[in-house]
């Protein structure tokens, strides 16, 4: 197999970039919802934690009435995570990750729920890969379920929640 080296610092062996362009970057939670949310739309790009993140790493992700949209194409890592607190008799709060491929119908293709009879705290945390063709019309979206019995717990003062994309290779 050749390995062939471009100017732009992209290094091809056996037809694949193995020096793909990385992207980072995060957003917290800043709210605390009782009720369903579709899209959540309280989302603030993390500036500042314990180790000083100073905002996206290259260029992050675009984010507009709770929908996110990415930068370019590639394989996407989605980690999310958010925290719960059931009141009273709920048989799940749900937090879902949803996608769309023209734009605008978006579907849930994950859930994290917690539910029970009342007076519990709880971290929940999923991920997924997303294969990333169609920048214009591929993004995604988190939605809130049920909450007839508690609340998503959110706030700028720590990280309640957060979800994070990082771009893994080129496609």
């Amino acid at each position: 197999m050749s390995i062939t080296l471009h100017p732009d610092g992209r290094v091809i062996h056996g037809g694949i970039n193995v020096t793909p362009k990385p992207m980072i970057d995060t957003f917290n939670f800043t709210a605390t919802p009782s009720s369903a949310q579709t899209p959540v739309t309280d989302w603030a790009r993390l500036t500042t934690s314990g180790f000083l993140f100073d905002g996206a790493y290259n260029t992050g992700m675009s984010l507009s009435s709770g929908v996110f949209t990415f930068p370019t194409t590639g394989r996407y890592l989605i980690i999310w995570a958010i925290g719960i607190y059931v009141t009273n008799n709920d048989s799940g709060i749900g937090f879902n990750l949803q996608t769309c491929t023209d734009g605008s119908t978006f579907s849930s293709i994950t859930n994290i729920d917690e539910g029970d009879s009342g007076g519990h705290h709880c971290h929940l945390t999923h991920t997924h890969i997303a294969y990333i063709t169609d920048t214009t019309n591929q993004k995604v979206r988190f939605a809130t379920g049920s909450m007839t019995g508690g609340n998503i717990k959110g706030g700028t003062s720590q990280s309640y929640g957060n979800c994070t994309f990082l771009r893994l290779n080129d496609i």
